[in-house]
């Protein structure tokens, strides 16, 4: 059975008012809530098992902090207080710094091969890799790694951190609750199988700035026929909104979403 209408439980306010909201937004940091991402770096190439490749692996790991400037600390003011947020309410921050270095561990060259989506962030990162070895160097490489050029890869991570770890730094970003709902733009059609009328799920889960729900935020608020809920839930982190504002800023939202199936 089609899923015929999908209610959003939160006051909207029409398209145009939206817009026009948007618009008179001055200061996207008024009010602003400061969450503080911790960073984890670790080697994910070359691969472990020896001992003294290990140990190289964490010199190398060692002087990659001594680079990272969190891009969002500037920003900061000296009176706010950062909180490290739950997993579920904030965005994953995932890249992939590879450095070359030569055999007396000196700087060759640093690329990301996987960027973490956030243009400064990736910026700070990369920065991080360039000082690597300096003149001096980081010392000989092991034997065990052959070659004139010596590449590490290295994962930068807030969750699902690889073995052997350290801590990298932190990202500081500001965020702002709306305190006018989102509105639905788009959201694909939950189908149900025949028999289920009468049924529907609640969800409760956040809307970030861009408008799209954090898929890790979703929580199940009630249901009548728990065979609906991945049905529901596939469409529901597919949904598009026109983000939440507050003082005429694109903020975060915190909403119940309703799945009727008549």
């Amino acid at each position: 059975m089609m899923l015929r209408s999908v209610l959003l439980l939160p006051l909207l306010l029409p398209a145009s008012l939206q817009a026009q909201a948007r618009s008179r937004c001055t200061d996207s940091l008024a009010d602003a809530h400061w969450r503080q991402s911790p960073l984890t770096a670790g080697v994910i190439a070359p691969p472990s098992g020896d001992r003294d490749q290990e140990r190289y692996a964490v010199r190398v790991l060692g002087a990659l902090p001594t680079g990272f400037i969190d891009p969002g600390a500037d920003r900061m003011p000296t009176t706010a207080v950062g909180v490290v947020p739950s997993l579920a309410e904030r965005e994953p921050i995932h890249a992939t710094l590879v450095l070359d270095l030569d055999r007396n561990g000196r700087h060759l060259a640093a690329r990301l091969s996987r960027s973490s989506g956030n243009r400064e962030l990736d910026a700070a990162i990369l920065q991080s890799g360039l000082i690597i070895g300096g003149i001096t160097g980081l010392g000989k490489v092991p034997r065990k790694l052959r070659g004139d050029t010596i590449r590490f890869t290295i994962q930068i991570d807030d969750r699902d951190p690889p073995p052997h770890t350290i801590p990298y730094g932190t990202l500081s970003s500001a965020y702002l609750v709306a305190d006018v709902a989102p509105r639905l733009k788009s959201m694909p059609t939950a189908h149900a199988p025949r028999g289920r009328r009468g049924r529907e799920v609640t969800f409760a889960a956040t809307v970030n700035s861009s408008g799209r729900i954090v898929p890790a935020s979703i929580r199940l608020v009630s249901t009548n026929d728990p065979s609906l809920v991945p049905i529901a839930r596939a469409s529901f982190e597919r949904a598009v909104y026109t983000p939440g504002t507050r003082h005429g800023c694109p903020a975060e939202s915190y909403i119940r979403q309703r799945f009727p199936f008549p």
